[in-house]
């Protein structure tokens, strides 16, 4: 057989068609056509990409497998007995009989290892210190980053699945019942289909606030804790070992303000608006009077504009700014 024609014979089913694409393109004699071929089927879907992603990481593992595995084990050889000089003599389709016999053994190790297989590499997305981000997915979905965020994106055949590692992210989520996307945090996973929360992250815990739609959240923890189902504007608090506290009403007014750049204060202390504008800059606001931390505030502030915060503590409340450093601001009693 040619290789126009082994291309032409892709088996059905994307794991078998990705074990068949990965064995033509380690065959030294595949074809510029089929090459081609391989690239139009890579880019057709995102099943494609992943699967063939996963066939590359299970095969760069499967050596001790191959080893340690009688079945497949067997297969490596019927599928290596081929390369005899002999028997490409014998045989004008060694290339496609190569092959083949390396798609039988790349998809035996897939059939072992798919469904507990190393996840999949990934992809990272980060925000500098201020900086926030707007990410569109390859299914339409929306991820907006606040500061100081880091999150990995692994999308496979079966989950759309994101790691929100630290900071905080909305996720404007396209509907797709055949494939869950799940948010995984420290305190628990986050199951949506077509809807929009927001998730946040930080050494305390954190904490899950749906905008629209429905989210199921489970605890990593044990600790007994049902499922939680999420109504719009409700939050529910987790803590930093994963326990989770009562739904609450959600501050929407706050939840939708730093996705624009703004903090709407509603009755704060001092202390924990200080602790929320200090996640947007480098240059940091310190309370020098501690009888201030207490002092509550009202407003909307800008997140990056140091200047203007200073402004308004100092006109609104019996407080004065000094900036002490190039990334220090004192605030004492005036």
């Amino acid at each position: 057989m040619t290789g126009a024609r082994a291309s032409s014979e892709t088996p059905t089913g994307v794991p078998a068609q990705a074990a068949h694409w990965f064995a033509r393109m380690l065959d030294p004699d595949c074809s510029a056509r089929e090459r081609a071929a391989f690239e139009r089927w890579h880019a057709a879907d995102l099943a494609h990409a992943a699967a063939y992603q996963a066939m590359q990481g299970v095969w760069e593992r499967s050596n001790e497998v191959v080893q340690n595995d009688h079945d497949i084990a067997a297969a490596a050889r019927r599928a290596f007995k081929f390369r005899s000089p002999q028997a490409a003599r014998r045989r004008g389709w060694l290339p496609w009989a190569v092959a083949a016999g390396l798609s039988m053994v790349a998809i035996l190790v897939i059939g072992r290892f798919w469904s507990t297989a190393l996840p999949l590499a990934g992809t990272q997305y980060a925000t500098a210190i201020g900086e926030q981000r707007t990410i569109a997915l390859a299914d339409d979905s929306v991820l907006v980053l606040d500061t100081g965020t880091v999150l990995v994106e692994r999308y496979s055949l079966h989950e759309r699945r994101v790691e929100l590692q630290q900071g905080q992210a909305e996720f404007q989520v396209q509907g797709d019942p055949r494939r869950p996307f799940v948010v995984h945090a420290p305190g628990g996973t986050i199951t949506a289909v077509g809807t929009r929360f927001q998730v946040r992250v930080d050494h305390n815990g954190g904490s899950i606030t749906l905008l629209e739609g429905q989210v199921r959240i489970d605890a990593n923890q044990g600790h007994g804790t049902p499922a939680i189902l999420l109504k719009p504007g409700e939050r529910v608090r987790y803590s930093g070992d994963g326990r989770f506290g009562a739904v609450e009403p959600a501050n929407l007014r706050l939840a939708h303000g730093w996705t624009e750049g703004r903090l709407l204060v509603d009755d704060w202390s001092l202390h924990d608006l200080v602790t929320e504008i200090n996640r947007y800059s480098e240059v940091q606001l310190r309370i020098g009077d501690p009888t201030l931390g207490t002092v509550k505030i009202r407003g909307a502030f800008r997140t990056h504009d140091r200047g203007n915060l200073a402004k308004a503590l100092e006109q609104g409340w019996d407080i004065r700014a000094l900036q002490v450093s190039e990334r220090e601001i004192l605030l004492t009693r005036r």
